[in-house]
């Protein structure tokens, strides 16, 4: 299973669980978070990790608290479930990567292809292809 935004922003800020994210809001913010249990909160943020908006409408002071904690916004925080409802495609593996709408858009490139080995310096040719091909068949033909 993939991280969800908020589980992924929680561990780059050093929280290795919803639960630590609990603690240190309700540490941060006891007059928001007044009366909720710390796994009751994680629970929420469960939720809200896997894009359950339910209990956190309404709350946009809870959600900004949480967005302040994590360097996020409070529409960073909903955007995958935004995004989906308007018929965007959202990368799961990559939750930072932007909502795209595949009908005009491309999506990213991450990395640009690398050639490697003693060859790595001369671009492939039509010359190189055909020889790979022609030694393989005569490499065929003697066994």
């Amino acid at each position: 299973m993939t991280d969800g935004r908020v589980l992924a922003s929680a561990r780059a800020r050093g929280l290795d669980s919803l639960t630590k994210v609990a603690e240190a809001l309700i540490t941060k913010h006891p007059e928001l978070f007044e009366g909720i249990a710390v796994r009751s909160l994680g629970a929420k943020l469960s939720e809200l990790n896997r894009e359950n908006l339910t209990w956190w409408r309404g709350r946009e002071d809870r959600l900004e608290a949480l967005g302040r904690l994590l360097g996020l916004g409070v529409s960073e925080l909903v955007a995958a479930e935004q995004a989906r409802r308007r018929g965007l495609w959202v990368c799961e593996e990559f939750p930072e990567l932007p909502a795209l709408n595949l009908m005009n858009e491309q999506p990213p490139t991450l990395t640009e292809p690398v050639a490697t080995g003693p060859r790595a310096a001369h671009p492939p040719s039509l010359e190189d292809w055909l020889l790979v091909g022609l030694v393989r068949q005569h490499a065929s033909f003697e066994t």
